[in-house]
């Protein structure tokens, strides 16, 4: 190659490298806030802030008035309450009925009546016969109702009041049958007893041993002015019965009362007498 085309072919390659810088600088500058398919891909967003558990505002005791308040309400201890018992096997009476069905008792339309009901029924059978008070206990299967001490004619036929409650209860501050029995040392002579309603799905089982006057008295605890709930919302049974037992008290002067066994009637003819036979739905 001579020096003259060697000075050609480098002259042209002078001529072409100017053209490509030329051309480069003539290219239009992308807008602004247009993407270059080839510019970086934004970074992820950041993650939320966690929201801060609230803490727990403590909580004040309550007071001993709202507490006293919630131990006071009605019925919050009914079902908690228990009654003394009435002995089983009971005490010999005088005399004592059949089991009788409950026919004075009314429940609800179509409903199983309850202890509740059958308490309610006697209640008002003996309000009607004059007597003013009595004591429930609690009894295997039922419970035990215990009318007031009263004073009969010879016949057992109730005395008018007020000799009819010649034994003053309403003196004692703590009523027992144990306290009333033993009233008696100051009770006018004559004859006495005391009516108490079994109420029970189970036999009524006699003690072998003869009733003392201590049986009715000092060993038998004070009892309840009615049925706690834990007993009366209780269904009775198609065989809850209703079994009566009449004692008999004589009393002379100077001496204690004592318990007659066998009795000189029968209890049918003891519950005629009180008008509470007819009432309980035995035979005339």
């Amino acid at each position: 190659m001579t020096r003259k085309t060697m000075f050609r072919a480098w002259v042209l390659a002078c001529l072409v490298v100017a053209a490509v810088a030329w051309l480069g600088g003539c290219k239009k500058p992308p807008e602004s806030g247009s993407t270059s398919s080839s510019s970086t891909a934004p970074p992820p967003p950041a993650p939320p802030t966690p929201t801060p558990t609230p803490t727990p505002t403590p909580t004040a005791p309550p007071s001993d008035a709202t507490a006293g308040a919630a131990a006071d309400e009605p019925g919050q201890l009914d079902q908690q309450v228990r009654i003394n018992s009435f002995p089983s096997p009971v005490p010999p009476p005088s005399a004592e009925t059949s089991p009788l069905l409950l026919k004075f008792v009314k429940a609800k339309t179509g409903q199983t009546a309850t202890f509740g009901d059958v308490e309610d029924a006697l209640r008002d059978l003996i309000d009607a016969a004059g007597y003013d008070w009595r004591q429930f206990y609690d009894f295997p299967g039922g419970f035990a109702m215990v009318t007031r001490v009263e004073q009969t004619r010879p016949d057992w036929t109730p005395m008018p009041p007020p000799d009819r409650w010649a034994v003053k209860i309403g003196e004692i501050k703590n009523w027992s049958i144990a306290e009333v029995v033993r009233r008696f040392a100051s009770a006018p002579s004559g004859f006495y007893q005391v009516l108490v309603f079994i109420v029970t799905d189970q036999p009524v089982v006699t003690s072998d041993k003869q009733a003392t006057y201590s049986d009715l008295t000092s060993k038998l605890p004070p009892g309840a002015d009615r049925l706690p709930k834990a007993i009366s919302t209780r269904s009775t049974t198609d065989g809850t019965r209703c079994t009566v037992l009449i004692y008999e008290f004589r009393k002379a002067d100077g001496q204690d009362a004592a318990v007659v066994v066998p009795g000189s009637i029968s209890a049918r003819d003891h519950l005629q007498r009180t008008a509470l036979w007819t009432a309980l739905g035995g035979t005339p």
